[in-house]
C-alpha cells in the first residue's frame, strides 16, 4: 500500500472492471488518496438519495471511478503525489480544494 494511488475496491467490483483497465489499475500500488478520492469523498451521500445505489455506483460512479485511476496511472510522479497529498489534507482541515486545479495541474 502507499499514500497515493488508486483506492483498493471491493473484489466484486473489480471483477466488473474491463479487463484491460484491471491490468493497468492493479499494475500500481494501491494507495489511500488519489484523484476519486477527492472528487468523491461525499460518495456515500450522493449515492443515499439515488433509488438504486449499486445501479448508481456501477453505472455512473464506477465508471468514472476508472477513468480517474487509469488517469492516475498515466501522470503518476513525484510531483502529482505531492500535489495530490496536499490537496487531501486541505480536504481533511475542511479546506475547498479545488480537484480541476489538481488534475489540470501537470508536473
Amino acid at each position: 500500500m502507499s499514500i497515493v494511488g488508486p483506492r483498493p475496491e471491493v473484489l466484486y467490483y473489480v471483477a466488473r472492471w474491463p479487463e484491460e483497465d484491471r491490468k493497468v489499475i492493479l499494475s500500481v500500488k494501491p494507495g489511500i488518496t488519489d484523484y476519486a478520492t477527492l472528487l468523491y469523498n461525499d460518495e456515500q451521500a450522493v449515492l443515499a438519495k439515488t433509488d438504486d445505489p449499486k445501479e448508481a455506483y456501477m453505472k455512473k460512479v464506477m465508471p468514472h471511478k476508472l477513468e480517474m485511476y487509469m488517469r492516475y496511472v498515466e501522470d503518476q510522479n513525484f510531483c502529482l503525489d505531492l500535489r495530490l497529498i496536499l490537496a487531501t489534507l486541505g480536504r481533511m482541515a475542511g479546506l475547498n480544494v479545488k480537484i480541476l486545479n489538481v488534475l489540470r495541474f501537470r508536473c
